[in-house]
């Protein structure tokens, strides 16, 4: 599962941290403020989580790429350079790369920088085949012709297309809540008191206060690991 989290070389700002006023705007998260890290994710033991370069050098940690944070499948450090993420020259590890969890207690990434959590999803709009579903002998203009979209934790299923991704409307394009996923971030075990879960106005478009964002009144259930669970 990837997290995204506060982009450590501009602090969240989405400014390049050491040029605040280029229009270009943050080299690593491209002036979002937010990055993503696979888990398990941990403090980047090179740069001590700044993501800036340890060397003095303008420029962003070569280990984590800037992020402040690397992944880590063990609980163990490097055994080459303890910990440090560095080899003798100051340079990153040749053996983990200064991707080692920190012996400094850095440990994991802590909560408070982290922003929310994605869950992958087979796109709805293609059936997880990365074509268009209107016109096949085009690439999915939803999932760029990967077969998959990230949805942020937690999701249901898209009330206002019922999960296909597709205009309801009868329009040849994918939902336009959704925006083709098939499913939608929803805070709560309750639905919609305007639409009452049906993600619809009266004349048919989004619902005016959910945006059609809803936990359906239907029973589709949430969305799973793999694709989106229909339960008809």
């Amino acid at each position: 599962m990837k997290k995204i989290i506060k982009c450590a070389y501009c602090k969240g700002t989405g400014k390049d941290f050491y040029n605040p006023s280029s229009i270009s705007g943050c080299p690593v998260c491209r002036k979002t403020g937010e990055v993503e890290v696979e888990e398990p994710a941990v403090t980047c033991a090179y740069c001590s989580g700044t993501g800036k370069n340890p060397l003095g050098v303008r420029g962003a940690c070569p280990a984590c790429g800037g992020k402040g944070s690397n992944t880590w499948n063990s609980d163990t450090v490097c055994t080459q350079c303890k910990g440090t993420g560095k080899s003798r020259e100051g340079l990153p590890c040749t053996q983990c790369k200064g991707k080692t969890k920190s012996n400094k207690g850095l440990g994991n990434t802590s909560s408070d920088v982290v922003i929310k959590d994605t869950k992958k999803l087979s796109c709805a709009y293609c059936k997880g085949t990365g074509k268009d579903f209107y016109y096949p002998s085009e690439g999915c203009r939803v999932c760029s012709k990967t077969g998959q979209v990230e949805v942020e934790e937690p999701a249901v299923v898209c009330a206002y297309c019922s999960g296909t991704g597709k205009n309801p409307l009868g329009v040849r394009s994918p939902c336009p809540v959704c925006k083709g996923k098939g499913s939608n971030t929803w805070n709560s075990d309750t639905v919609c008191t305007r639409c009452k879960g049906t993600g619809k106005s009266i004349d048919g478009y989004p619902c005016t206060l959910c945006k059609g964002k809803t936990k359906s009144n239907k029973s589709f259930g949430v969305s799973s690991g793999y694709g989106y669970t229909l339960g008809y």
